[in-house]
């Protein structure tokens, strides 16, 4: 009885600390709801360690008295579309600049507002700055080959919106992998509680938007100002 209140006490302090480990998976060829887990293997957990992460995690988000919590991945069932629509995504995807967005990410904000205006909240204003940071944080996933907030080129999502000089009072991440248009993306996004929690923020005021077309990358960025 008391190791299954310790489990709890710990799950409960996981998620008021926004460390909550949640993984949604969705198929792109299939319009039901995408499930979130929240389960983990108990018998293997080193509970001193999740503690002490969980406490350092709290450490950190309090340093700047701000909340900062990254949503947790969402990633798609691979696809194999054909090469005319591979050529499209790609036209898509291009920029003019290091910050214009591309017509995909333009409707990831636009429907992102969408959601945000049923919900009486005020439409965010793109960051071009934060707008370049995703971007670079969707193509290091490309190249890198890894699917995380915890970048192992700029470290964590805050670390890298700092390094670029992008200053804020709260910010957030969401990223996902695999869907192939911006309507499967916030979808997806909306259909998962840390995402949707992103997005519905009341507390975030501006947003930058990455997609790269090589694995579907999308990256969102949310800061208030």
């Amino acid at each position: 009885m008391w190791k299954k209140a310790s489990i709890t006490l710990l799950l409960v302090s996981a998620l008021i600390f926004g460390s909550g480990f949640s993984h949604a998976n969705s198929d792109s060829n299939v319009t039901s709801v995408p499930k979130v887990y929240y389960t983990t293997d108990w018998k293997n957990v080193d509970f001193q360690e999740l503690f002490d992460r969980i406490l350092q995690q709290y450490k950190d988000g309090q340093k700047d008295g701000i909340t900062k919590q990254p949503g947790t991945p969402v990633e798609a069932s691979p696809a194999q579309p054909d090469s005319n629509q591979q050529d499209v995504e790609e036209q898509r995807t291009e920029q003019t600049n290091d910050s214009t967005l591309s017509e995909f990410e333009q409707q990831v904000v636009d429907s992102t507002n969408a959601e945000r205006e049923k919900h009486g909240l005020a439409p965010f204003q793109i960051d071009e700055t934060l707008s370049k940071v995703a971007r670079m944080k969707s193509q290091d996933m490309a190249d890198n080959n890894y699917f995380s907030h915890e970048s192992p080129t700029y470290g964590s999502p805050f670390e890298m919106m700092q390094q670029f000089g992008v200053t804020y009072r709260a910010a957030g991440e969401n990223i996902a992998k695999g869907q192939r248009s911006p309507e499967q993306v916030v979808n997806a996004w909306m259909n998962s509680e840390g995402h949707r929690a992103n997005i519905l923020n009341a507390n975030f005021t501006h947003i930058g938007v990455g997609h790269v077309a090589n694995g579907n990358y999308w990256t969102q960025q949310f800061i208030g100002k």
